[in-house]
């Protein structure tokens, strides 16, 4: 039997190609012109299986000029166009295109046949954990993660699972029931199916939910009464109702009501007016859930509307009630009623939070450190967190300082001791205390200089010999009080000038001398005046006596 078959010559195949026969010899020459090559193959033994090979046996295909030709009788022999291993890829594309193995059906050893790998995730069938070119934003070779452990399309199937199930690792729904092929899997419905059972419309468990609905709420679709994946608090398998009677988002709707009116089981907000109150809140209350004007009533008379009463989970026919949502305060009977309580001790009461958009059970609604209640009292944001930083008084305090402090951010001196608050923050003084040593007059540092002037030359009121920050000159640690520095250097010291009233921080500000020397007069009681004149040797004095009482002067010599 002649055997014929075109091979295609590209950069993978020597043109000088040679054929390699496996289980059959070949009877004549083959002849080849790079191309086309017609050989005449008769089988003989038997194949693998141990049985006589009833037709002559097709040439496998071509090898480079340089490889080796398996002529031994255990070869298995092919066509090009068959698929040897049964992954997917005939021979010839293994051999040409890909370099994969055609006896091997994972030719790297992933679990991912090469068939699979070329065709559904688009990865490497020679590297174990490659980037696929099916997820452009994603690079997960880098990830340590092998190709078959990726879930390309984040169903819940691994690639290996999906190869398994036979489902596209590509498409999370590949029957497009609007169920992920994972949760199907997972629960025992058909991936490949979307219809009837298996389909979004489907009820497996007969429960009254349909599957659509079980996998918004979590349940199992193959128990009628079973527990929600999404609910931790309550547990709802065994207890009687099932999955479709259920209330998982304690709305007052059940889950069946809420799937078959478009609403979400999951989330309390089931609210037909649009009055921001849901219905089952308004249905317990007494409410009208179709008429969105009962929000703004005031049915108890507390100065709380409905839907603030809602809001802080107090009861809205009651006006001193308990709020459910705080459960270590019994606020009901407290002759407080439920607008003037102040459910997060900010300062502000549950109305004042309503009328200045903060939260009523978070003290600090902008997060920046300073109460809600200190700063509306003080003219700043609370909805604002950057004004913690300012310092609209210049005190050289930002108001979390203040607020930290208990100094108000809008005066620089708050106790109005002529001490800057920042001032005496930073030297351990009480801005809040002006008398005693925390005072202007005080002198708690013991060097002769009070505060109001220990702030005015730039000293420090906690240390007696500190430095100011009004000289160049280092003046800390040189065995002087900063009572005795001259800070002006006019020769006076600090409390010399300051008892004189003149400036010790201007040299031209000086005391008048009081102790006057060598000036030949001499102040004499009774209003006499005595200047003596030596002159010669010694040998004349003159006297000159000025009784300025009579006017007269006496002249004597001697």
């Amino acid at each position: 039997t002649t055997c014929t078959f075109t091979l295609p010559v590209d950069t993978r195949v020597d043109d000088n190609f040679k054929l390699g026969i496996g289980n059959a010899v070949v009877g004549g020459n083959c002849t080849d012109d790079g191309t086309t090559a017609t050989c005449n193959a008769v089988p003989i033994g038997s194949d693998q299986n141990g049985s006589l090979d009833p037709e002559p046996q097709n040439i496998f295909g071509a090898v480079g000029a340089d490889a080796p030709v398996d002529s031994g009788e255990d070869a298995m022999v092919y066509s090009p166009t068959s698929d040897a291993d049964n992954d997917g890829l005939n021979n010839n594309t293994e051999l040409v295109t890909h370099g994969t193995d055609p006896f091997d059906a994972d030719t790297d050893g992933d679990g991912l046949e090469d068939g699979f790998e070329v065709n559904e995730t688009e990865t490497d069938p020679l590297d174990d954990n490659s980037d696929s070119t099916a997820t452009s934003l994603v690079d997960e070779s880098t990830n340590s993660i092998s190709d078959c452990d990726e879930d390309l399309d984040n169903d819940g199937l691994t690639n290996c699972e999906e190869q398994l199930a036979g489902t596209d690792p590509n498409n999370s729904d590949t029957d497009l029931d609007g169920l992920p092929d994972g949760w199907e899997v997972d629960n025992g419905l058909d991936p490949l199916d979307g219809t009837g059972v298996n389909g979004e419309d489907g009820d497996l468990d007969g429960d009254g939910l349909v599957n659509g609905a079980e996998l918004l709420i979590g349940h199992n679709p193959n128990d009628s009464d079973s527990d929600s994946s999404f609910t931790t608090g309550e547990d709802e398998n065994d207890n009687g109702t099932n999955d479709c009677d259920e209330d998982v988002d304690g709305d007052g709707a059940t889950n069946c009501e809420e799937y078959n009116n478009g609403t979400d089981p999951l989330f309390a907000d089931f609210d037909t007016d649009g009055d921001g109150m849901p219905d089952f809140w308004e249905n317990l209350h007494g409410l009208d859930k179709d008429n969105p004007n009962d929000a703004d009533l005031d049915p108890d008379g507390d100065g709380a509307s409905n839907v603030e009463e809602y809001t802080l989970g107090t009861d809205p026919n009651d006006a001193d009630s308990d709020s459910v949502r705080t459960s270590t305060v019994d606020e009901n009977d407290n002759s407080i009623n439920d607008c003037d309580e102040d459910f997060d001790g900010d300062g502000l009461s549950n109305c004042e939070e309503f009328t200045n958009g903060t939260d009523p059970f978070d003290p600090d609604t902008d997060n920046d450190g300073m109460s809600d209640g200190w700063e509306v009292d003080n003219g700043l944001d609370p909805l604002d967190p950057n004004d913690a930083g300012l310092d609209p008084d210049n005190d050289g305090l930002t108001n979390l300082e203040e607020f930290q402090n208990g100094t108000d951010p809008n005066n620089p001196d708050t106790d109005g001791d002529g001490l800057p608050d920042g001032y005496e923050v930073d030297n351990g003084l009480d801005p809040n205390n002006s008398e005693g040593a925390e005072g202007a007059n005080g002198d708690p540092d013991g060097d002769g200089l009070i505060n109001e002037w220990e702030f005015k030359l730039g000293y420090k009121a906690m240390d007696s010999d500190s430095n100011s920050d009004q000289t160049s000159q280092d003046e800390n640690d040189n065995n002087l009080n900063d009572c005795q520095e001259d800070n002006d250097g006019d020769g006076a010291d600090n409390c010399t000038e300051l008892s004189a009233g003149t400036d010790p921080l201007d040299p031209n500000s000086k005391p008048a001398v009081t102790n006057p020397t060598n000036t030949g007069v001499t102040p004499r009681t009774g209003g006499l005046t005595i200047v003596a004149t030596a002159i010669g040797l010694g040998l004349l004095t003159t006297a000159i006596v000025v009784d300025q009482r009579r006017k007269k002067v006496k002249v004597k010599v001697g």
